[in-house]
């Protein structure tokens, strides 16, 4: 579900860490997004199946789900599958990049975060949705 001209693009942000959700949170809403937040994978796919955000930005390591289940379980869901994820990561090893790619993850973010890059990366995935009207294509 694409936002409206005149409503701001939902983003969910998932994160365990009270610090960076507030500091994805302050970044996002001065950028004009509208942020619903979440401390784990099982409030995150309860959040994704009530909101239908525009795009989820996903740490990859979370409690009860981690974030590669919570991807897994959002593109089996025919109804939530085409929203855009970006995976966020500390871990800046292949495997880390290679299962991004193999869990149909459109873009991922390294943490710490740097505001302009995640900011870029948001828009551009939000962009490329809009753009077609498709969702957009995981990275290759």
């Amino acid at each position: 579900m694409s936002a409206s001209s005149s409503a701001p693009p939902k983003i969910l942000v998932v994160d365990d860490e009270p610090d960076v959700r507030k500091f994805v949170k302050m970044r996002l809403e001065a950028a004009g997004y509208e942020v619903h937040l979440a401390e784990n994978g099982e409030t995150a796919l309860l959040l994704t199946q009530s909101i239908h955000p525009d795009l989820i930005l996903l740490d990859i390591k979370l409690p009860l789900y981690d974030g590669y289940e919570v991807l897994r379980r959002i593109r089996a869901d025919p109804e939530l599958s085409h929203i855009p994820i970006v995976l966020a990561t500390a871990d800046a090893s292949v495997r880390i990049k290679e299962g991004s790619r193999l869990m149909d993850a459109n873009n991922y973010i390294m943490k710490p975060f740097d505001a302009s890059e995640m900011l870029k990366v948001i828009a551009r995935e939000l962009r490329s949705r809009d753009a077609d009207g498709q969702p957009p294509r995981p990275v290759v």
